[in-house]
This record gives C-alpha cells, structure tokens and sequence, in this order.
C-alpha cells in the first residue's frame, strides 16, 4: 500500500509509465495469493474478495471474476496512458502562460479565401509547453471532452468502489440470510466506450524554433 502523504512521486510516476508503455507491467495481477485459506489471484483478491471458491457461488462466477479482471487491467493502463500525458498539468506547475481559447480553425483556398475546413474550438484551452532551448515556442491546444473525462472518472470510480465495498460486505453482514449481494463486473467493451473521443479533433500544436 502506497501512503499518498509521504510518497515518492518521482518513483511512482516511473511506475505509472511502466504500466501505459509495458503491457506486462500488471502480469503481477495474477499471481497468487492464499486469503481465508483459499488461493486467488492478487487481482481477485483486491476487487472481490467476498467472492471465495467455498462451493457456495457458481464456477460461471468466477468466470466473469477472471473477465472483469482482464478488464479492469486493460482500463487501468488506458488511465496510466492519460496520466502520464502531464503537459497540461505542467503548464499549472510552472506558471507557463494559459491563452484564451480560439473560436474556430479554419482552412481556406489560399487563391479564393473559401473556407474548405472548418472545427468548433471554442471549447479549448491553449497553454505553452516547456521547450529544450530558451528561444524556441511550443503552444499546444486541447479541446475539452466533458463527456470521456466524465464516464472515466466514473470507471475509476466504480474500481475504487470494488476495493472497497465488498470488503465492507466481508466485515458488515447482513443480518439477513437471504440477502443478496449485487456483482458489478467490468467490460473492455464498455471501457473502450468510456475512453472514446467525443470532440471532432484534438492536441493541436504550433511550434516555433529558431534558426
């Protein structure tokens, strides 16, 4: 367990790229552990551990444990992808100058001046990018996607809700023997569709570099 409020930053951001760029970072997901005296992958063990081999649930079951898992790994390293994309969040850190967002990117016929392309960009912000030599410009803008940050933050809402919920079930059961417990599993599909882009163009850059 990583403590947020004395941890290495440096050391965890090396492992947030090791996740986007290595698609076998999270292997160490299914390795296994013994819980209760059952054996489980770690995975299994941090997102559903009220769910234990004990004959009570059905094999389909764990069947959909082992695709949500596969899931829930394939979204964490779309996150990781996101997360270490820190141009924006640097432009924050350092003070770089923000610049009001432009209205329109328009392409014309050089000769008659007739529009031939056209995007709304009036939802973007634009912001200066820290470059190697002092006298070059770098100005990226990004439009803003309300909806994908929206129904992302919303998946890794319902991962931490994985952590910690069905643990809450393990320690507070219900006084009910027939109560019934409600699985949320996750779906690539449905993660492909939060991570879809719903602005017609994106990370635009101008750049200037001197001779």
């Amino acid at each position: 367990m990583v403590r947020l409020t004395n941890a290495k930053w440096q050391d965890n951001y090396k492992m947030i790229r090791e996740i986007a760029e290595n698609e076998t970072a999270l292997d160490f997901l299914n390795e296994t552990v013994t819980f209760m005296g059952y054996q489980i992958s770690i995975a299994h063990y941090l997102f559903y551990p009220c769910l234990l081999p004990t004959g009570k649930f059905p094999d389909e079951v764990f069947e959909h444990v082992k695709e949500s898992i596969d899931a829930a790994a394939y979204g964490i390293r779309r996150i990781a992808t996101d997360f270490i994309d820190r141009e924006e969040y640097n432009a924050y850190k350092h003070g770089l100058r923000l610049i009001p967002a432009s209205s329109k990117l328009q392409f014309a016929d050089p000769d008659t001046m007739k529009i031939q392309l056209e995007w709304d960009i009036s939802q973007s912000m634009s912001y200066y990018v820290k470059t190697k030599k002092p006298g070059d410009i770098r100005i990226e803008t990004k439009l803003f996607d309300s909806e994908r940050d929206y129904r992302m933050t919303l998946f890794c809402s319902n991962l931490i809700y994985n952590l910690v919920y069905y643990r809450q079930v393990m320690f507070y059961k219900p006084d009910d023997p027939k109560a019934q417990l409600a699985i949320h599993f996750f779906e690539k599909e449905a993660i492909d569709e939060c991570n879809k882009v719903n602005v017609p163009i994106q990370d635009l850059v101008f750049s200037y570099e001197q001779g």
